[in-house]
């Protein structure tokens, strides 16, 4: 890659969008997208959270009469207008109206759901969010329909019904107990005598058979409600169905092992793909492809230690997890009795967020303003974050359940992020402190040992689409540089020949970092990046909006100044746009002006551009 000169100055055009326009693109071939748009001043969340807490009257006048409403869909649709929008998530009903102002996805996205049930669409674009404790200000009361019941020799008879009780106080409800699917009783695996080879598990074709054990019968197993918020109703996790299989599994054995085996159609698994947690004798798994989730759900027959084992098969269409045993050497029969979904696919958006307490194990400083944190998973969970995805941080803030989304990082640029090097027993989180922040001061506030939600990761980044390029463009402003890590520590471990956690299949593509910040001392992790800029297949350009008098270790030439602009980045991207692939991430009014410059200067927003907006 060649190197450009950074003492060319930039004039800076003027900023598009305008501050405070709802314009917004859809980028990277996100299907849904979570789209976003500039708040006014006092828009933000922590000042809705200030406006919850008030005490006034949120509800469209509803709350006068001292108790909640049973809605019918039919008066529900008689409120869609933007100054009278009600909706109903989950089987409750809400109205929007005073919250229009403070979505971050801006009015047009609201008024998808205004005066109908939009479950569906929150579960597509918020499910990780506790929607009772967000808009519990705004509750009016449960949706109720009528629904016709056919029975033999009775006539239709039509019940009305209320589906969800109302949350309480804090916007918790006691979990409800439900009754599904028959447990089954996998086959008898026997254990490999002396001198003999593990069982073979059945190739492609076969499938594994489950048998009820001796002397049992078949019954229905009590799965209680997992999910945050109210119990189910129509349009929660609980009553979607299924998709088609994508992935089957079968077992075996050892002395001291028992290792749960998924074949999968696709050919390219990795161990991010599984997300795996062991609850005393609870086993569940979640094979992640893509937008489905194949889950295995077994209680097992015996205890096992929270150790756990991820190999791929050489043709990547395999997985093996591997358990240890408790007591060594204890024959198992059976696998256990299998759990509510078992073998089952569902869409990623039909199941929900898992949240898991995590402990705080160490704090670094990288800047003035930002630290990184590395936060223990609990023992028998095993997550590796996969390359450009994120997870979200939820705590409680002045009563309301608040949640945020991180990009983890490694330790340093040359961490190779490896699943097999600790990575799927921490997370770090490289966060910036805001004084009025709504979470920051919390986090900010934690000591070693303190207790954090963190979520299962999400995210759409393929990063299949970087082997069909040779030049890797990132565009970073501030801790929006977090994604960009990881990226770049991958295709440093392909440059030095070290397996990198991502599928990044080429080892000749170039890397160049555009890193907007305000001053150099903002600069994260700027060390790392000098010392790699003498790679040959790296390159970065600081561009600082402010730039002060007596820096000591900034020279002129070091960096750019100005703002993102056609001007700067007509000069600083590769001449072979076509075989550019660029990565945006940053506050969201420069990642809007960022993908507009790139449409004027014919990028494929679907093929050559992928956002980072959590």
């Amino acid at each position: 890659m060649s190197r450009l000169p950074v003492s060319v100055p930039v004039t800076q055009s003027a900023q598009f969008p305008a501050i405070g326009s709802q314009q917004r693109s859809q980028i990277g071939g996100q299907t849904p997208a979570r789209n976003k748009v500039i708040l006014k001043p006092g828009r933000s969340l922590l000042d809705w959270v200030r406006l919850s807490k008030s005490g006034a009257d949120l509800t469209s006048g509803t709350a006068r009469s001292g108790r909640h409403l049973d809605i019918t869909p039919k008066e529900l649709s008689q409120h869609n207008e933007s100054h009278d929008a009600w909706t109903s998530i989950r089987g409750l009903v809400y109205n929007i109206t005073p919250y229009m102002e403070f979505h971050p996805g801006g009015e047009d996205e609201l008024m998808k759901a205004a005066g109908k049930d939009g479950t569906q669409l929150f579960n597509e674009i918020h499910r990780w969010v506790n929607v009772d404790s967000m808009l519990a200000s705004c509750l009016i009361g449960k949706l109720v329909t009528t629904i016709h019941i056919r029975s033999s020799g009775v006539n239709s008879l039509a019940v009305k019904a209320s589906n969800v009780e109302i949350p309480t106080s804090k916007g918790l409800l006691t979990p409800p107990v439900a009754e599904f699917d028959k447990p089954t009783r996998p086959s008898p695996r026997s254990v490999p005598g002396p001198g003999s080879s593990p069982r073979s598990v059945p190739g492609p074709g076969s499938s594994p058979r489950s048998v009820p054990g001796p002397g049992s019968s078949p019954r229905s197993v009590p799965v209680p409600w997992s999910g945050s918020g109210p119990g189910p109703a129509p349009g929660s996790s609980l009553f979607r169905k299924s998709q088609p299989k994508l992935a089957r599994h079968d077992w075996f054995q050892s002395h001291d092992t028992v290792t749960i085996v998924i074949y999968c159609k696709t050919k390219d698994l990795k161990q991010e793909d599984v997300l795996i947690q062991l609850t005393d004798r609870k086993t569940s798994i979640e094979l992640h492809l893509r937008d489905k989730v194949y889950l295995v759900n077994y209680e097992l027959q015996a205890s096992v230690t929270p150790s756990v084992e991820v190999k791929t098969s050489a043709d990547k269409h395999k997985l093996e997890i591997t358990l240890t045993k408790t007591l060594v050497g204890q024959h198992w029969s059976n696998l256990g009795i299998a759990l509510h979904r078992n073998d089952r696919t569902y869409r990623r958006q039909d199941l929900d967020v898992v949240f898991y307490s995590c402990i705080l194990s160490n704090s670094q400083t990288v800047t003035h303003d930002t630290h990184l944190y590395t936060f223990d998973l609990p023992p028998g969970v095993w997550m590796c974050v996969p390359l450009g995805h994120h997870v979200h941080v939820k705590a409680p803030v002045q009563e309301m359940e608040i949640v945020r989304s991180y990009t983890p990082v490694g330790l340093s640029l040359s961490d190779a992020c490896t699943c097999n090097h600790g990575n799927n027993k921490q997370i770090h989180l490289m966060i910036k402190y805001y004084q009025n922040g709504t979470l920051t001061p919390l986090l900010h506030s934690l000591h070693i040992g303190d207790k954090v939600d963190i979520s299962q990761y999400d995210g759409r980044f393929d990063d299949t689409k970087l082997s069909h390029y040779d030049e890797l463009v990132l565009l970073a402003a501030g801790t929006g540089f977090t994604p960009m890590t990881r990226l770049i520590s991958a295709i440093a471990g392909q440059h030095q020949n070290i397996t990198p956690r991502a599928s990044v299949t080429t080892s000749t593509m170039a890397v160049k970092l555009l890193f907007f910040n305000k001053t150099e001392t903002d600069i994260l992790w700027k060390d790392y990046l000098d010392s790699l800029k003498q790679e040959p297949w790296f390159d970065y350009v600081n561009i600082l909006s402010q730039v002060t008098e007596n820096s000591e270790t900034c020279q002129p030439t070091d960096h750019l100044t100005g703002h993102v602009s056609r001007d700067l980045l007509d000069l600083l991207l590769p001449s072979d746009k076509d075989n550019t692939f660029v990565c945006i991430c940053g506050p969201e009014v420069f990642t809007q002006q960022a993908i507009s410059i790139l449409e004027e200067l014919c990028y494929d927003t679907d093929q050559q551009i992928h956002a980072f907006r959590g």
